[in-house]
């Protein structure tokens, strides 16, 4: 399911252009190898282990970007096996079994393995996370260097895992540890390692990225409550918020929202409550389920306060859903029996959903950009066409479509398709070229035409 259909429904957005053409300007002196991508806020970057694994792969598959989707293909296809062998050893063998199951046939899991995008290793990271809490809490700090490593190389991946920090925190304050100082340094020693280059970078900008953020958290607390006249709440973050999270769990079971969806959401959380209710007495039993709980708690208000998060933020606690869903099953059903029908009606819940919406023939739908990308193919052929009539040629290189007011007109993918086969694209050339995704962008006076097929055309013009 990672790999089935994997080039026809392949997925190559302007967003991940930025990221392989940084790759590039890295490789030929142009960008800092320091610090990896920006997130979606202009001024926040993180540590750059992700682009330092793109550039690898990259150099040895001769820059054909591919081999990043594969790389992560098989990466997301062992997150099956790393569940299970963690949660195996956090809980039983009959969780690690169907959580794993869960996993694999999840359409949030498959959806972000194809995306190929460097912030799924945050999402299985969150399994070490668990344990090495767990371990920390068991032996009173020791292994807080473990849990510090993991989380800063988590961070490297994608930003939201700071939100497990806190969690960390409420652990230990819930079940009434206080590790001893040098363990907690340990802690911020294990952190910092995998964000050396990071700090690096920092050092020689005066911080200027921790400062934004040191004062930028603040603000978004403040102005939640009200305290500052931004990112106030009101019933419609409220709503989306909510939203949010019952959209999560609904994208890791069925792929969409529906009354099902909803009906598993509210057990799965009943239930949640019952164990939380029936448990607490034996709270150092049954650890692991209760430290889950307060992972997805914490983070949620976090993700709460930060306001209306996308679907992309819950990675920092990806795996819980099924892995609640598994323990739910497993201290439900007792008769072996029921519990493997279960699991497999639940597993296919998620499998039926892929079907439903025809996700794995994606590129036989209608066209519709807005919804996705223009098809991979498609794109070699537009990017060949340009190659091909600009003969060598500078040229300035335009796009007009869905998201079109970011960087470079959100242009990135075409530009680094052309510049890896040798094109000359220089801003102000004498030569333009425009590429028009979707029929309802064109205005009837771009200049002459040179492609077109399936609402994408490419316009050429000289000055």
């Amino acid at each position: 399911m990672r790999f089935y259909r994997f080039l026809p429904n392949f997925m190559y957005t302007g967003e991940m252009g930025t990221d392989y053409m940084n790759i590039w300007n890295i490789i030929h002196g142009v960008r800092t190898f320091l610090i990896g991508p920006r997130t979606s806020h202009e001024w926040l970057f993180i540590s750059p282990i992700g682009y330092w694994i793109y550039t690898v792969l990259l150099l040895i598959w001769n820059y054909n970007l591919i081999v990043i989707s594969v790389f992560w293909g098989i990466v997301g296809s062992f997150s099956v096996l790393i569940n299970y062998a963690v949660v195996k050893k956090i809980f039983n063998k009959n969780i690690a079994l169907i959580s794993s199951f869960l996993i694999a046939t999840s359409p949030a899991w498959i959806n972000q393995t194809r995306n190929s995008r460097y912030n799924l290793a945050a999402a299985i990271l969150f399994l070490p996370f668990l344990l090495f809490l767990r371990d920390s809490i068991k032996d009173k700090g020791k292994s807080l260097f473990k849990l510090g490593l993991i989380l800063g190389l988590t961070m490297s991946f994608f930003p939201s895992p700071i939100l497990l920090i806190p969690a960390s925190i409420a652990g230990f304050i819930f079940y009434s540890v206080k590790p001893k100082f040098k363990y907690i340094l340990n802690f911020i020693l294990g952190f910092l390692i995998p964000n050396t280059a990071f700090i690096i970078y920092e050092v020689s900008n005066k911080f200027s990225i921790t400062l934004q953020l040191l004062s930028w958290v603040p603000y978004r607390i403040l102005g939640f409550f009200g305290l500052y006249p931004k990112n106030t709440v009101n019933t419609t973050t409220l709503s989306q918020n909510i939203y949010s999270i019952y959209h999560f769990f609904a994208e890791s079971f069925l792929g969409y929202a529906n009354i099902l969806t909803l009906v598993l959401f509210i057990l799965t959380i009943g239930f949640s409550v019952f164990f939380i209710k029936r448990f607490y007495k034996n709270k150092n039993k049954e650890m692991p389920f209760f430290l889950l709980i307060i992972s997805l708690v914490v983070s949620y208000v976090g993700l709460f306060i930060h306001g209306n998060p996308p679907e992309h933020y819950y990675l920092v606690i990806f795996p819980v859903p099924a892995i609640l869903a598994a323990y739910i099953l497993d201290k439900l059903i007792k008769k072996k029996t029921v519990l493997i029908v279960s699991t497999l009606i639940l597993g296919t819940i998620g499998l039926y959903g892929l079907y439903k919406v025809n996700w794995f023939y994606q590129d036989k739908l209608p066209v519709n950009y807005l919804i996705r990308p223009v098809p991979y193919e498609l794109q070699l052929k537009m990017v060949n066409s340009i190659i091909k009539d600009a003969r060598g040629a500078e040229f300035s290189l335009f796009r007009k479509g869905p998201n079109d007011h970011f960087e470079n007109d959100f242009a990135n993918n075409y530009i680094y398709l052309l510049t890896v086969r040798g094109a000359k694209i220089k801003e102000g050339a004498r030569i333009q070229y425009t590429i028009i995704e979707g029929e309802e962008n064109l205005t009837g006076s771009e200049g002459k035409l040179i492609f077109s097929e399936a609402a994408t055309y490419i316009y050429k013009t000289q000055l």
